[in-house]
């Protein structure tokens, strides 16, 4: 009698198993069919990173696209939400030493002043003005009450926005800026653009 039992109670923890597995490959499937499998995500990284490595391949300026956001963790598929761009110029650094001539005579260095500043955000002060320094940033730098040159992100963000092209014959609408990004939309395709410098400093900001 006790040994029927535990063959009994053997089976039912085999089935038990079993229908567990079917259930985890039954989700998996439908994940697959709506576009959610981890193939799926996987794949939609790589098409994103190989569009972000094309276009910068054929840029002629010393800025790279990255995209970020859901479109870059491959969550989302193409309209489904919002395309994120993070637009980083290479020839200009931020970081908290103030020791100068660290880079090429075309890198243009800032210094980052978190005193006078709400946690977490930082005032850029101007330590080396590259050779090649971009218009967006001359037209965005001030003196400050100290006397000394820094970069003033609204007016930065506001000579960005300039320079984006809306064409609103081919359907192209200006979004309401809300921060650093500048959105814009076409029918259901809504993009937010933002523009960043590289931070080399060495500890947690």
């Amino acid at each position: 009698m006790a040994i029927h039992q535990l063959k009994a109670t053997k089976s039912v923890v085999e089935c038990s198993g079993n229908h567990g597995d079917d259930q985890s490959r039954h989700v998996f499937k439908l994940l697959d069919y709506v576009g959610y499998s981890h193939d799926i995500i996987a794949e939609r990284r790589r098409v994103f990173h190989g569009i972000d490595a094309m276009i910068n391949n054929a840029r002629v300026d010393k800025i790279v696209q990255v995209t970020a956001g859901s479109k870059a963790e491959g969550f989302a598929s193409c309209f489904e939400s919002d395309y994120d761009y993070l637009s980083i110029y290479q020839n200009i650094v931020c970081k908290f030493e103030i020791f100068t001539n660290m880079f090429s005579n075309d890198t243009t260095e800032f210094c980052m002043l978190g005193e006078e500043c709400h946690l977490g955000k930082y005032t850029l002060k101007l330590l080396t003005r590259g050779v090649n320094l971009p218009k967006i940033i001359k037209a965005s730098l001030v003196t400050n009450h100290n006397g000394e040159i820094v970069i003033a992100s609204d007016l930065f963000t506001k000579e960005f926005e300039r320079t984006i092209s809306f064409d609103s014959a081919g359907g192209w609408n200006k979004g309401t800026r809300t921060g650093p990004s500048v959105p814009s939309t076409r029918g259901i395709y809504r993009r937010d653009d933002v523009y960043g410098f590289r931070c080399v400093v060495q500890k947690e900001v």
